[in-house]
């Protein structure tokens, strides 16, 4: 994966503590071809607050993955894209 923006993606350490668990997921989800669920986020982020933070995390990636609010409360679902 090559970055191809120069955005910031982490803005402050909660997110930054978030990341560690989306990055492995989002390289899971190219891997496999397969939607990858990150649930039960011990985070004081909102929900659309990690979908942006996940979609910020794909473009900073370079990868086709779509980012979905999890039914579930604090949770995405990484979708890739073909």
């Amino acid at each position: 994966m090559s970055t191809i923006t120069s955005e910031r993606v982490a803005l402050d350490v909660r997110e930054e503590w978030v990341l560690g668990h989306l990055r492995p997921a989002v390289e899971e989800a190219t891997r496999r071809n397969r939607p990858v669920g990150v649930e039960a986020l011990d985070t004081s982020l909102t929900t659309s607050e990690l979908v942006a933070l996940a979609g910020r995390l794909c473009r900073h990636e370079g990868v086709n993955v779509a980012v979905v609010a999890s039914p579930t409360e604090r949770g995405v679902i990484l979708v890739p894209l073909q």
